[in-house]
């Protein structure tokens, strides 16, 4: 065993000195392997994330975010509450449009403060990427609108862990930004949302915002929807770009130069 280890610190030494001598070919050979290792880990996750390991809801071909955007350029753009709302009055391809926004919390636990990941959502958001709750019910429609009574949906991992998977959890209060909060539900162990950074721990309704589901400028939401079937990303297109010439008519204050882009989830 020992000579052989001396033969390799022999050949690391060799190997060195001759990278040392050529410190061009050294650097062309350092950045070729970052990149490649670089474009492996890419690939490698983007094909984890969606082949190996593919959305946990039905269909995901079928759902398409729903940007706002300026018609000279393609962004992520947020949307109003009152505009969702012209859209789902409006609009012929899809079976329903949901938003949703990403959102930290403070939640309060056995006099405790802990910073949590989650997400402010309308009430048809998980019905949009037709996922059941695991226990108690989903959100109401009721619950979306501004001055409802504050509930709240748990993600399984959090049930586990600060409710020991107990199914009296539901019903129970939890304080979160330091308000009191009714759990309404639990949601399946596979959930998975892939166009947030962080995994929501919790789901709170949009109700939250406040004054902002009033006011045309207030843009803090993203969109989803589900199209129907048979209706291509290209027809629903079509109909959102009318939608958006329409909209800016009317709400010219707001919506001048702007369209509608819709993405494949």
């Amino acid at each position: 065993m020992r000579p052989r280890m001396n033969t390799l610190w022999q050949d690391l030494r060799y190997g060195a000195r001759m990278l040392l001598r050529q410190p061009g070919f050294t650097l062309v050979a350092v950045l070729t392997l970052a990149l490649g290792i670089g474009a492996n880990t890419v690939i490698f996750s983007v094909i984890n994330a969606l082949i190996l390991n593919p959305p946990h809801f039905n269909e995901p071909e079928r759902v398409t975010t729903i940007w706002r955007t300026p018609k000279d350029k393609r962004l992520e753009g947020y949307i109003s509450y009152l505009e969702l709302q012209d859209w789902r009055a409006r609009h012929q391809g899809f079976e329903m449009i949901a938003a949703y926004k990403p959102n930290a919390f403070t939640v309060l636990n056995d006099g405790q403060a802990d910073r949590i990941s989650g997400m402010r959502v309308t009430a048809n958001f998980l019905s949009l990427l037709n996922v059941n709750v695991l226990r108690g019910r989903d959100f109401q429609v009721e619950e979306e609108k501004r001055g409802a009574a504050p509930v709240a949906i748990l993600s399984y991992q959090t049930w586990q862990t600060r409710f020991g998977g107990n199914d009296a959890a539901v019903g129970q209060q939890l304080t979160l930004n330091g308000r009191a909060f009714t759990i309404v539900g639990i949601l399946p162990p596979n959930f998975e949302f892939p166009l947030i950074p962080k995994q929501s721990e919790i789901l709170t309704t949009i109700a939250g915002e406040g004054g902002n589901l009033e006011q045309r400028g207030a843009l803090v939401l993203k969109a989803l929807g589900r199209l129907k079937p048979g209706v291509s990303q290209a027809q629903a297109q079509t109909e959102f770009a009318a939608i958006a010439m329409n909209l800016e008519q009317q709400h010219p204050q707001y919506n001048k130069d702007a369209t509608i882009f819709l993405r494949p989830v």
